[in-house]
């Protein structure tokens, strides 16, 4: 009896470790970003096509590799909980890819001080696509700037873009200085990203309708 007891008390010991060893692992692997953040208030990405037997699109074989390889976490810029790829970082820019609910964005962020300039683009199977510019203005003193331009995928280029669907909130740069950085970040953007399923998944931006290559 006394050699029951001892056995059930070591695999009572046991998990009771195994199990702490799980949570300090999970504390160790979380992203910083979800410090204090109450994940049940947001809507979470979906990731279930992953899992459900069908034969993948290319557009979900990209969307896979930014869940498989990228990083569960919580961005500020967004105000959204995904899996963030970084494309290209340096001290004040950030380049990457963001995976939320069903949609990837391709971003931009370059942030000064307490102002935050994001350009992204949303990829999908569509002939035409939307490029978004905001700016952030995290005192809270100004009120935010955005600007969405619809533009045909084939016709992206250097001397065109679509015109305006949105343009308001407080800037001090001319629609001339908007148009060059909205061409310049969205071209780098979309040349790292294509580099990067093309390496990984033969895969490239011009099956999207981008003439990119």
């Amino acid at each position: 009896m006394k050699k029951i007891i001892v056995i059930i008390f070591l695999m009572v010991c046991s998990l009771f470790i195994a199990s702490c060893d799980v949570n300090s692992n999970n504390n160790q692997n979380q992203d910083p970003s979800l410090d204090g953040i109450d994940i049940s208030k947001y809507e979470m990405p979906q990731t279930e096509f992953l899992n459900d037997g069908h034969a993948l699109t290319k557009l979900e074989e990209v969307m896979k590799l930014i869940i498989l390889d990228g990083e569960f976490c919580y961005d500020k810029n967004l105000n959204s909980i995904g899996y963030k790829y970084i494309l290209k970082e340096s001290y004040d820019e950030i380049l990457y890819a963001f995976y939320h609910l069903s949609e990837l964005r391709i971003i931009y962020l370059t942030t000064v001080r307490k102002v935050a300039h994001t350009s992204y683009f949303k990829l999908n199977d569509e002939e035409a696509f939307s490029i978004c510019h905001k700016i952030q203005y995290f005192s809270g003193r100004r009120q935010d700037f955005l600007a969405i331009m619809p533009c045909e995928k084939e016709e992206f280029n250097a001397s065109y873009l679509g015109e305006y669907e949105l343009y308001r909130g407080y800037n001090t740069q001319s629609k001339e200085e908007i148009n060059k950085k909205i061409i310049e970040q969205n071209y780098e953007i979309m040349s790292l990203f294509n580099d990067l399923i093309k390496k990984e998944l033969n895969i490239s931006l011009s099956e999207f309708g981008f003439n990119i290559d």
